[in-house]
């Protein structure tokens, strides 16, 4: 039985009339390891034999664990291997897509299907030789931290429609709770935004993107090695795969992005102390408390170090 068709039992089990229902399936479909399926063979574009290259579980097998526990990929790795590991992971999402079509197709059968608020999305992308690495660890780069979100909610959420805008996982818990008219109790908030409250020329959601060592917008991302205090500037319109560091041609860019990240960190540190004094403690955070050591009028130390590939 696959997960997805085991999301079906509840509902099959529930009568007609009961309570609305929550399910929350997480599919691992599409995380390494990537194991070759029949859905890949349409992408894979050699008649090689990758067997000798990458072991069933889709590793290269000239890989290495190095700094930070990080998977290594040399720096000659060919190009045809590069398009095998995209081809496997391909297929993975073609057969996790089939999987989500057996459950929609569920939900029409069971008319449930326009009534059915439905999010895909994920916890973090996959690297697939970028910066020579593989897996999800690592600097923020926009191949691990650039995910999906789709919505489904007929009458609420205009069909076709495309967000361009900053978005965070954070945001989906009050985009659900605006769409469904749900209530926050009184003195709680959110760190996320509804990504759907933008009407018109209105102002974005989000401004930025934020994690412990780097800030996005919509152009361009800083990244802090807090190791050694190395830094990192991006111009994603045009260079998108982040290979081109701009930090010594724009410094003063890189400063108030680097500001405006301590200030929003800050922000974040402070509403967790506050949370945790006042008991509850608030919806969930943008920036986990797990990154910070939380001592009373020290400065914010990131516990979680990452290691960067030399030359970025």
């Amino acid at each position: 039985m696959t997960g997805v068709q085991t999301c079906a039992l509840p509902i099959q089990e529930r009568g007609e009339g009961e309570e609305p229902f929550f399910i929350y399936a997480h599919l691992m479909d599409t995380h390494f390891p990537h194991e070759r399926k029949k859905e890949s063979e349409e992408y894979i574009q050699s008649e090689a034999d990758f067997s000798q290259r990458f072991d069933w579980r889709g590793y290269p097998r000239s890989q290495t664990i190095g700094a930070g526990g990080l998977w290594w990929l040399p720096r000659d790795f060919p190009e045809e291997d590069r398009h095998y590991l995209n081809a496997i992971y391909d297929g993975d999402i073609k057969y996790t897509d089939t999987q989500l079509g057996h459950f929609i197709r569920f939900l029409k059968e069971k008319g449930l299907y326009d009534d059915t608020l439905l999010v895909i999305t994920a916890d973090h992308g996959e690297n697939l030789g970028q910066h020579n690495l593989t897996e999800h660890g690592g600097p923020p780069w926009d191949s691990v931290i650039s995910i999906p979100l789709i919505m489904r909610l007929p009458g609420k959420i205009d069909s076709g429609g495309r967000i361009v805008e900053l978005t965070e996982n954070v945001d989906i818990l009050p985009t659900i709770v605006n769409l469904l008219g749900l209530k926050v109790p009184a003195g709680k908030k959110f760190d996320g935004e509804d990504v759907l409250r933008r009407k018109g020329s209105g102002p974005p959601a989000r401004e930025y993107v934020l994690t412990p060592d780097s800030i996005r917008t919509p152009r361009f991302k800083y990244i802090i090695n807090t190791e050694d205090d190395s830094e990192f500037l991006y111009d994603l319109q045009t260079d998108p795969g982040e290979e081109n560091n701009l930090i010594k041609q724009e410094p003063f860019r890189a400063e108030e992005l680097k500001k405006t990240m301590n200030h929003l960190l800050t922000v974040s540190r402070n509403r967790y102390e506050n949370s945790v004094n006042r008991k509850p403690p608030e919806f969930p955070f943008a920036i986990s408390a797990d990154y910070f050591e939380l001592v009373s009028q020290s400065p914010i130390k990131v516990v979680r170090q990452y290691y960067y590939p030399a030359g970025q």
